[in-house]
């Protein structure tokens, strides 16, 4: 109840969902925006070149210099750009000079995580996607915390959905005999399958994680 879609767009918000669907960046398809000087700017992808494009470099200038200054040192964001599954540090502007390399310049990927510091967010257009038909969840109980490196790596192969480390600090703090957590617990991974036949596939993923976890 204390997320509200704003905050998550203001942020790039991302769950643990987000190993299979992304964070919030990579489900927007449109943003209304207000610029600082009231300006308003429907930041949605614009082919470079289309007319449409030429329109909206005529009308807010300052999408044409942000066009212009991704396109002239494109070459070196990218090379500074790190392989990573989540990034929300800054401006996204790796995400426009990998644009700019199909031709497109995708305006919602900037505003996004922007925290509002670029114009005021009044309305999105966001992909849904339907909601799986079941899914199956687990709790893996580690003794060690270098083991969970190992266990994402074996867990990988068999499309999770969703995965959510929880640190020994974080399991004193919610209580452990609450939960029924070990004591010598380190830490736990949240395990979730949500494509068929998802019990299957934590049965699969249990049997290969069992030489690596304390209990399971």
């Amino acid at each position: 109840d204390m997320c509200k879609l704003g905050g998550m767009l203001a942020n790039n918000s991302a769950g643990p969902r987000s190993l299979k669907y992304g964070a919030v960046k990579d489900n927007v398809l449109s943003l209304d925006v207000r610029l600082w000087d009231g300006t308003r700017l429907l930041a949605a992808p614009q082919r470079i070149g289309s007319p449409a494009c030429e329109e909206l470099f005529l009308r807010v200038p300052a999408v044409r210099g942000l066009y212009e200054l991704i396109r002239d040192h494109r070459a070196a964001s990218l090379a500074r750009r790190r392989s990573c599954r989540k990034n929300s540090s800054g401006y996204n502007l790796f995400a426009l000079a990998e644009g700019l390399e199909r031709g497109v310049l995708d305006l919602p990927r900037l505003f996004v995580g922007s925290e509002g510091t670029l114009g005021l967010i009044t309305e999105a257009t966001i992909r849904l996607v339907p909601l799986p038909e079941s899914t199956a969840t687990a709790l893996f109980f580690f003794a060690r915390l270098a083991e969970v490196t190992r266990a994402v790596a074996a867990l990988r192969p068999f499309a999770p959905s969703a995965l959510e480390l929880i640190d020994g600090h974080t399991l004193d703090l919610i209580g452990r005999a609450r939960f029924g957590i070990p004591d010598g617990t380190k830490a736990v991974l949240l395990v979730e399958f949500d494509e068929p036949p998802a019990a299957e596939r934590m049965a699969a993923a249990d049997a290969a994680c069992r030489g690596l976890t304390q209990t399971a």
